[in-house]
């Protein structure tokens, strides 16, 4: 859980201590290429070619390939080890701290 530490007057706010956002700093770090992957994925869906992954089918005797429902946007974060739930958590406190003031 983030926590925010509470500035004593509304003039305190640019001296309040903002959340620490550490999956955030990342996702700033990894923003530029991470931006090319996402766009070359992009451009290979255009191009009709799929990703997909081996999978274990009941009614088949061999592993099967099915194309992965993943979205971009989570197939990055995994990659760049970002959790897309703590990103929102950490936006959620940054957005409680400025609707203060």
């Amino acid at each position: 859980m983030v926590t925010l530490k509470r500035a004593e007057r509304p003039e305190d706010w640019l001296r309040a201590e903002y959340p620490a956002t550490p999956v955030l700093d990342r996702m700033g770090e990894v923003k530029d290429e991470s931006q090319v992957i996402g766009e070359f994925l992009d451009w290979l869906g255009d191009q009709k070619t799929v990703l997909a992954e081996w999978t274990r089918e009941e009614n088949y005797l061999w592993d099967v390939l099915i194309p992965t429902r993943m979205p971009i946007e989570e197939l990055l974060a995994k990659y760049y080890g970002i959790d897309l739930a703590q990103v929102e958590e950490e936006k959620a406190a940054i957005l409680r701290l400025e609707q203060k003031y």
